[in-house]
């Protein structure tokens, strides 16, 4: 329940997705999920951990609110997903490359984080011992402003921030 005074409940969230290259393959949903907030992608890795999720691509609040309503995103494939191929949920441009998009937010843009990440040496502690990555932990959080990403290594964890540039 949403409106004045009243708080929403969940989101029916659609999910348009495509391949690291940018080709849509088709969209998922709309279907249920508990939670209001437009940025809680938790129950979305819950229910297809093969996606990952890129960016925001609409939404209408329930009722007039700030959250809630009818949500979605765009997020990139990994092995073992079938979806609907067909008319899209969204308007072609918003799924238009713009400049000023941060690469996490692109198709590919991930996995380019992650290989960079893989091939440095990455120290958690000033002075620590510098260990090889071993294959990424199968997190990747991406915010509005940030994304990060956690790999393994022994013994550990270290992480992969990527933030924009700041001029």
């Amino acid at each position: 329940m949403s409106g004045p005074g009243k708080r929403a409940e969940g989101r029916s969230v659609t999910i348009v997705v495509c391949d690291d290259s940018g080709s849509l393959l088709g969209s998922l949903g709309p279907f249920e999920v508990a939670t209001p907030w437009w940025q809680d992608l938790e129950p979305i890795r819950c229910r297809f951990p093969m996606l990952t999720v890129l960016r925001l691509l609409h939404g209408t609040p329930e009722d007039g609110g700030a959250f809630g309503g009818q949500v979605t995103y765009l997020a990139e494939s990994g092995p073992g997903l079938t979806c609907s191929p067909g008319r899209l949920p969204v308007n072609p441009a918003a799924l238009a490359d713009h400049p000023l998009r941060m690469p996490w937010a692109r198709p590919g843009g991930p996995a380019a984080d992650l290989d960079w990440g893989r091939t440095r040496r990455i120290s958690s502690r000033p002075g620590s011992c510098r260990a090889p990555l071993a294959a990424p932990h199968l997190e990747l959080v991406v915010h509005l402003v940030d994304s990060r990403a956690r790999f393994t290594r022994e013994p550990g964890r270290a992480r992969l921030p990527v933030a924009p540039v700041r001029g």
